[in-house]
């Protein structure tokens, strides 16, 4: 699975996946948009159910209080600055409980 920039359909030819945008280049809806129907950007769509759950199923946490203000989030992405601060023995997989990271939420 990898991330990619936002992109949406503006086309009625996805039906039901038209209003979301998408994220991963995995997601079994965004694979069915033909590359001449693909928009750039969120579109102000909510994200596709189906890369919420494969972006989800990476989730990542601490369970320590050694990173203060970010005990309380989860991470969703390798690449999120305050994800990176995990040290390995601390990363536990899942949500546990917490909010979004602001960092992950803005990538």
């Amino acid at each position: 699975m990898a991330r990619v920039h936002a992109y949406h359909t503006t086309t009625p030819e996805h039906g039901a996946h038209h209003g979301v945008y998408h994220l991963h280049d995995d997601c079994p809806s965004g694979k069915r948009i033909k590359a001449e129907h693909r928009t750039s950007g969120t579109g102000g769509h909510r994200l596709c159910e189906e890369c919420a759950e494969l972006a989800h199923s990476h989730a990542y946490h601490t369970s320590t209080a050694e990173h203060g203000s970010h005990h309380d989030v989860y991470h969703l992405y390798e690449d999120c600055p305050d994800g990176r601060r995990i040290t390995p023995e601390h990363r536990v997989a899942g949500t546990g409980r917490g909010r979004l990271c602001d960092k992950c939420a803005e990538m």
